[in-house]
């Protein structure tokens, strides 16, 4: 039974790759260029992630090469949760204003 947990996190992660890569690729095709404030945020997440691996390894914590996902999961997430929920607005507002 093993296996098949292993199997479908594998499975998952994936999927979620190559959903990212496509998201990226039809941005890229639509001449979608992500606003500013997005690579900021992802900067401070990834500083924060860098902040977290280092006070892991400060405190004697023996976690090998887990600390590397603290440091790319952090901005990958917040691309992740940008393209999810924050695209289509964005896309949807692109060249229009908001003053009426």
């Amino acid at each position: 039974m093993d296996w098949l947990i292993e199997l479908t996190r594998t499975a998952h992660t994936l999927w979620a790759i190559l959903a990212g890569i496509t998201s990226f690729i039809v941005w890229k095709r639509v001449g979608f260029k992500a606003p500013m404030y997005l690579h900021v945020i992802a900067f401070a997440s990834g500083c924060i992630g860098v902040l977290l691996a280092y006070m892991g390894h400060a405190s004697g914590a023996e976690h090998g090469h887990k600390a590397i996902w603290l440091i790319v999961g952090f901005p990958v997430a917040t691309y992740f949760v940008f393209g999810f929920f924050g695209g289509g607005h964005v896309m949807a507002d692109r060249g229009q204003s908001h003053e009426r």
